[in-house]
């Protein structure tokens, strides 16, 4: 998704949606904090899933005086060279990344923010027009701009470390895209090893349930907790057959039944977008996915450069090299 809003583009799981809907606009504006900070930190294409806005709903809202600093740090970035001047128009102040970056709820948090910078001498506001107000930065606003920068250097959290939820963690590392990629799976070991070995040498992280530590949760349970990915990639390997009843001759090669579930559940979780099938020969397809992008997973290798198309088409940075 992509927002001003928000601050730009992010990821939201269809779980946080639904949860996000139920939120304060106090814990919204605590979220976008967090979006901001989370690509201040290099992360193009942040990650909200339910446990974010549950941290955000217990975050404590920015102090003041933080959120006048982060307002001046917008501007100084909108402005670019000294003597330069930053216009914007009132009334889009709440559809716009000025709110994001304050972590403000309406207008009027953010006029008594740019108060606050000119009571502070760091920042002129002055009315250009009936429709436009132009805010010039003080050579005392550069001043506090290069100790904000100098702080943030030499602190290894700087202002950019509140809301510590796992996709968090993931990056925290400027130069770490790390996606988590949802392998569904039958009992052909071979090609669920040699795809999963595939998405980590894309630098993304492959998710095999299996794997993962029970915790004495339910199969269902941890299946759902483990569902939070941003891509899912369903083996449709020949592990069954199946067919009419009373037609066993005329059966055909099938993929297990846990495959299909799951792959109609990513589905509906994610969108046909985020979701494809490897296809071994002659396995049959569910004819009710039709419209779902099947790429054969042939011995040559030619899946994965099809592959790696399909995980750039839906928003991961991945290197197409990798898949020659």
């Amino acid at each position: 998704m992509d927002s001003p809003r928000a601050g730009g583009r992010y990821f939201i799981s269809e779980a946080a949606i639904v949860r996000l809907s139920q939120t304060d606009e106090r814990s919204k504006a605590r979220l976008t904090t967090w979006l901001v900070n989370q690509r201040r930190l290099g992360v193009e294409y942040p990650e909200i899933f339910k446990k974010t806005i549950t941290m955000a709903e217990q975050q404590k809202d920015l102090s003041k005086h933080d959120r006048a600093d982060r307002l001046l740090q917008y501007i100084g970035d909108q402005i670019g060279e000294i003597g330069k001047h930053f216009d914007f128009f009132p009334y889009d102040i709440p559809n716009t990344e000025i709110a994001a970056w304050s972590e403000s709820v309406g207008a009027h948090e953010v006029w008594y923010l740019l108060d606050y910078l000119d009571e502070k001498g760091w920042v002129k506001n002055n009315k250009d027009n009936f429709f436009t107000y132009r805010h010039i930065v003080t050579v005392k606003g550069y001043d506090r701009l290069e100790e904000l920068e100098t702080a943030n250097t030499k602190s290894s959290k700087g202002s950019v470390t509140i809301l510590p939820t796992e996709p968090e963690k993931k990056v925290l590392n400027p130069e770490s895209k790390m996606r988590k990629v949802f392998i569904i799976h039958g009992r052909d070991d071979g090609t669920k090893e040699t795809v999963a070995r595939f998405i980590e040498r894309l630098g993304l992280k492959p998710i095999i349930l299996h794997e993962e530590p029970s915790q004495g949760r339910t199969i269902i349970e941890k299946f759902e907790q483990h569902a939070e990915v941003a891509f899912a990639i369903a083996l449709l390997t020949p592990d069954d057959t199946g067919g009419l009843a009373g037609e066993e001759q005329s059966h055909k090669p099938r993929a297990r039944q846990n495959v299909i579930f799951e792959f109609g559940y990513f589905i509906g979780r994610l969108g046909r977008h985020r979701v494809c099938a490897l296809k071994k020969e002659n396995v049959e397809t569910p004819s009710d996915y039709d419209g779902v992008l099947y790429i054969p997973f042939d011995e040559s290798g030619a899946w994965k450069m099809e592959l790696v198309n399909e995980l750039k088409n839906a928003g991961f940075d991945v290197d197409a090299n990798l898949a020659i």
